[in-house]
């Protein structure tokens, strides 16, 4: 019995670190197919990209979950090499495979272009899925909404398919404030507002349409976990009773959960979305909400409104906040 029971939890453990190291692959990077679609990782947090052309576009149907890649190998001026992916992420921006990936996907020729430096081709290259026996990869792990279910699906990409990945560093740069408005500067606590004032700021917002800002609440939480507070859960309720009422019907609105700097970048943002989502389903199941009218998203630490550098500042940046989502206006074609 006692060794059943080290085995289930040796099983879990590894299970655990598994499921970090697949997350923590998935995190800033973008492929880019050889017809031409790009898709972003699952965990993306660095600003929007931008060509001469104007905003860069990606399939929204589709994010990529791992690359299933656990190291680079190749050969260089008759030097062989091994990178493995998270030192490839920290030194490579793009690698790009010259020649197709095909079967069996040992060998093949690419073009990296590293942070520093100009870009430089390989030979003899092969895309190594486990350390230790070097078994080729052949296949991305992604996820693929599958819309009449309104769901994501796990799903596969034969490396084939691919022309190129890029690790998209994150700016070290001096944090900035948040630009966009936010409609109440000071946090909303539980004796804070009225279900009739937020029913008003609501409307409002769903008047301003675009121009309209975002209504922070401070929503606890139990520590490193989406469990809701008490608390939290009578702030929800009023929130619910306001977005009940009947000038408010149809309407949609986005959950955006968001967290102070300290801490990993990847757990923040997985840790944002969880309780995001752990908002929206309080207000659909316990608040009566229908389920269309609400999205949830996880911004991690990528949209601070104060500095990080003093407790205050993180705790107004570990807040929840509820944003209105006009009409696409697709709806006038039928």
């Amino acid at each position: 019995m006692r060794k059943k029971y080290f085995l289930l939890l040796a099983a879990g453990c590894l299970a655990f670190f598994w499921g970090s190291m697949v997350f923590a692959e998935a995190l800033n990077t973008i492929v880019v197919l050889r017809d031409g679609n790009r898709i972003r990782s699952l965990v993306f947090d660095t600003v929007t990209e931008y060509t001469d052309e104007g905003m860069v576009f990606h399939d929204a149907s589709r994010r990529l979950r791992d690359l299933n890649i656990a190291a680079f190998r190749f050969t260089r001026n008759g030097e062989r090499f091994f990178v493995p992916v998270e030192e490839a992420r920290r030194i490579f921006s793009e690698v790009e495979f010259v020649s197709i990936p095909g079967p069996p996907y040992g060998v093949l020729s690419m073009r990296i272009t590293p942070r520093k430096g100009e870009p430089f081709e390989v030979e003899r290259a092969a895309l190594i899925r486990h350390v230790g026996d070097e078994f080729p990869s052949s296949e991305l792990s992604i996820e693929k909404y599958v819309a009449y279910e309104g769901r994501w699906q796990r799903d596969y990409l034969p490396m084939d398919q691919v022309r190129e990945i890029h690790f998209v560093q994150r700016e070290k740069k001096k944090e900035s404030l948040e630009e966009e408005r936010v409609l109440v500067g000071a946090p909303l606590t539980g004796t804070g507002h009225s279900v009739e004032a937020l029913t008003g700021l609501l409307v409002a917002m769903t008047k301003a349409g675009n121009k309209a800002g975002r209504l922070s609440f401070e929503i606890l939480f139990a520590i490193n976990s989406d469990k809701l507070t008490p608390a939290s859960r009578m702030e929800l309720d009023r929130l619910a009773a306001a977005l009940r009422d009947t000038r408010l019907a149809g309407t949609r609105f986005r959950i955006g959960g968001h967290t102070d700097s300290t801490g990993q970048a990847a757990y923040n943002m997985n840790l944002s979305r969880k309780r995001a989502a752990s908002v929206r389903n309080y207000l659909v199941q316990q608040g009566g909400i229908e389920a269309y009218r609400l999205e949830a998203a996880g911004y991690g630490d990528t949209r601070p409104v104060a500095s990080n550098e003093t407790p205050e500042g993180r705790r107004s940046n570990r807040r929840v906040e509820i944003e209105f989502l006009p009409p696409s206006g697709s709806a006038a074609f039928f």
